[in-house]
C-alpha cells in the first residue's frame, strides 16, 4: 500500500512535535526523549509497522493521532537525503533565532532536493519555549520571521500542539486528499471481499474443531453432581459449560477461531491492534453466550430429588439436557446446518462489519 511520506526536518523542536503526536503514557520518558530520538530514524504511523531488519538504525511509533496510510518520518541529525521521497510533504522546524542565514541555506538546499514535494515551514510560538527568550520580544521575531518567509514565497505556519490535527489533515494539494480516500475505498473493498468467503471459512473451522463441539462434550456439563438438587438445572448446566469454554480446555476453541479467521483475514489491515480486537471478540461471546444460558423458558426444570436414579427419569420426562444440547449445538453450528444462523458466526462477522463501518467513517470524514 502507498504510504504519504511526511518528512520532517529542521530545529530540535520537532522531537517535542514527535512527543506530540504520540498518545499521552504510551511510551517511557526515557525512550522518547530527545537524545534516544536524535540517534534514529523516527517513524510515526497510525498502522503497526513490523520492519526487524531496521531496528537499530530506526524506532516505530503507533498514534491514532496520525491519518491514515501517512508515515511521519523524522531523519537522523544531519540526514537530509531520504531513499524514498514520493508522496511526500517536508516539515522544517524553526526556533528562536528564527530564520538565520544557515537555516535559509538549509530550506534553500532542502526545497532544491524536494523540489516535486509539498512543503511547509513550522513556526514555533514563543510561548511553548518561554525560558529562552522574553515573550514580547518573541512574538514580534515570530511576526517579522513569517512575514520573511512569506515573502520569499515559503508557506509557513505558526505551529502549537492544540492545532496539530488541523496541520496534519487535509494535507494540501488535492491529489494527496484523493490518494488517501482511494486507498481507504480500497482497503473497504478487501475486508468486504474476505467477509464473502467468511460462512465458508466459519465451516471449515466448526468441522476442524469438531472434537471440542460434540455431544459426548455436551453431556459432561449435563451428568448428575451434588449441585443439581433444587436448581434450576440450566443454570448448573451453563456453569459447567462456561468453565470448560472460557477456563478449561475448550478455550481453545476461541483461541482458534480468533486466530485461524480474525487475525488470518484482519492482520494486514491498518486498523488491526491485535489485543483491542482479541478482546473486543472474548466480550461479545461472553455477552451472547449469557443470553443463551439465561433463557427464560428453562428456569421452570428445577430438579427436586436427591438421586442420579431420580436425575435421570427427570432428564426422559423433562428433555433438558436434550435441549440444552441443542441450544450449545445452535450457539456454535447454527439452526438446521446454517452456520450463518449461528450466534458465535455472527459475532464473528460483527467484527468484520465493524472493522468496514469504521473505515467508512474515515471515509466520510476525510479522517
Amino acid at each position: 500500500m502507498s504510504f504519504l511520506k511526511i518528512l520532517v526536518f529542521g530545529d530540535a523542536y520537532r522531537y517535542q512535535f514527535l512527543r506530540d503526536l504520540l498518545e499521552e503514557g504510551v511510551y517511557t520518558n526515557e525512550f522518547i526523549h530527545t537524545e534516544n530520538l536524535k540517534q534514529h530514524h523516527c517513524v510515526v504511523t497510525r498502522e503497526k509497522v513490523l520492519d526487524s531488519s531496521r531496528q537499530d538504525e530506526y524506532l516505530f511509533f503507533e498514534s491514532n493521532r496520525i491519518p491514515a496510510f501517512t508515515q511521519i518520518i523524522f531523519p537522523k541529525e544531519k540526514v537530509t537525503d531520504w531513499e524514498d521521497a514520493n508522496n511526500t510533504k517536508i516539515i522544517i522546524f524553526d526556533e528562536i533565532p528564527y530564520t538565520t542565514a544557515s537555516e535559509l541555506e538549509s530550506t534553500k538546499s532542502l526545497i532544491q532536493k524536494y523540489r516535486d514535494a509539498l512543503w511547509e515551514i513550522f513556526l514555533v510560538n514563543p510561548n511553548q519555549n518561554f525560558a529562552r527568550t522574553d515573550i514580547t520580544t518573541g512574538k514580534q521575531a515570530l511576526v517579522s520571521a513569517q512575514k520573511l518567509l512569506k515573502g520569499k514565497g515559503y508557506p509557513a505556519t505558526i505551529y502549537e500542539k492544540d492545532n496539530i490535527d488541523t496541520l496534519l489533515w487535509p494535507f494540501p494539494g488535492e491529489a494527496d486528499s484523493l490518494r488517501i480516500r482511494h486507498a481507504l475505498l480500497q482497503e473497504q473493498n478487501d475486508v468486504q471481499e474476505k467477509m464473502k468467503n467468511l460462512p465458508l471459512a466459519y465451516q471449515l473451522f466448526i468441522i476442524v474443531h469438531g472434537d471440542y463441539l460434540d455431544q459426548s462434550i455436551y453431556r459432561n456439563f449435563t451428568r448428575f453432581s451434588q449441585h443439581i438438587p433444587y436448581n434450576e438445572a440450566y443454570a448448573i448446566y451453563g456453569k459447567e459449560c462456561s468453565d470448560y469454554y472460557f477456563k478449561g480446555n475448550g478455550q481453545k476453541v476461541f483461541k482458534s477461531l480468533f486466530h485461524e479467521i480474525i487475525e488470518e483475514n484482519l492482520k494486514d489491515c491498518f486498523l488491526w491492534k491485535r489485543e483491542v480486537f482479541q478482546n473486543n471478540m472474548m466480550t461479545q461471546i461472553g455477552l451472547v453466550f449469557n443470553q443463551i444460558l439465561q433463557n427464560p423458558n428453562m428456569k421452570e426444570f428445577v430438579f427436586k430429588g436427591k438421586t442420579e436414579e431420580e436425575y435421570n427419569q427427570f432428564c426422559q420426562m423433562t428433555h433438558v439436557d436434550t435441549k440444552f444440547f441443542c441450544d450449545i449445538d445452535c450457539f456454535f453450528k447454527g439452526k438446521e446446518n446454517n452456520v450463518t444462523t449461528a450466534p458465535l458466526y455472527k459475532v464473528v462477522e460483527g467484527v468484520f462489519k465493524s472493522v468496514i463501518q469504521k473505515i467508512g467513517g474515515l471515509i466520510q470524514n476525510g479522517k
